[in-house]
């Protein structure tokens, strides 16, 4: 139980409070979350907590971003260590993998929560497109495959290890072993790939499906399918 002492800054006394609603959420569910309890737990008084946030739509709300905005960084410091492509899909799978065990039952129950899980979703679907389109320009290049064909070929590729955060969450598996099952299925489909182009080319005349929302949160889209091969 964590609790907030005085003299603190807004800054960090915000972030204790997340840190008391995280925990409150991991071992109760979201149910066990409210501004009267939280200030109990926490050592402050409810017209504080509602001071920071004014409601605990956005105070579970404030929690699933800031969660968010943490996978990202480690993806993002995962793709600035790498040295190689192949290098940078097995550091990002893993950070992806990690986070999930480390972080997956808050962030699944928080996705649980439609309100909550509303909060994210341009926020993800953003990044999902960025982080689309940056790995399709590198298989594109490396392969020399399409823009077009490298792009489904991400989306794809990116659920393999979305799937591996599932199995992760739902099964205790070890990372290790997991991230060399994403890393032999990706680095086997890449080449055959680029040497089926023909058969994967568009056919004429073939309408494009329109891009659907992912959904962050217990494989980030699940974070979300969000992060998956890569954040």
């Amino acid at each position: 139980m964590t609790k907030l002492r005085r003299r603190l800054s807004p800054e960090v006394r915000r972030e204790l409070i997340l840190d008391e609603t995280a925990r409150l959420v991991v071992q109760g569910g979201v149910s066990a979350v409210s501004m009267e309890r939280l200030g109990r737990d926490a050592g402050i008084s409810k017209a504080l907590v509602y001071n920071y946030f004014p409601n605990r739509t956005d105070l579970l709300s404030e929690l699933l971003k800031r969660e968010i905005r943490q996978f990202q960084q480690e993806g993002r410091a995962a793709v600035e260590a790498s040295t190689s492509f192949e290098d940078m899909v097995r550091r990002t799978s893993r950070a992806y993998l990690e986070h999930v065990k480390a972080r997956g039952v808050l962030i699944q129950r928080l996705m649980h929560e439609p309100s909550v899980a509303a909060s994210i979703s341009d926020i993800d679907s953003r990044d999902r497109t960025i982080t689309t389109r940056f790995l399709a320009k590198q298989i594109s290049k490396k392969y020399d495959i399409p823009s077009d064909i490298a792009a489904i070929t991400t989306e794809l590729l990116m659920g393999v290890t979305g799937a591996a955060g599932e199995i992760l969450d739902r099964t205790g598996e070890d990372i290790e072993r997991l991230e060399n099952f994403v890393m032999t299925i990706l680095f086997a489909a890449l080449p055959k790939i680029a040497k089926s182009q023909d058969l994967l080319r568009a056919r004429p005349g073939a309408v494009k499906l329109s891009p659907r929302r992912s959904s962050p949160g217990g494989a980030p889209g699940k974070p979300g399918n969000s992060g998956d091969v890569s954040r």
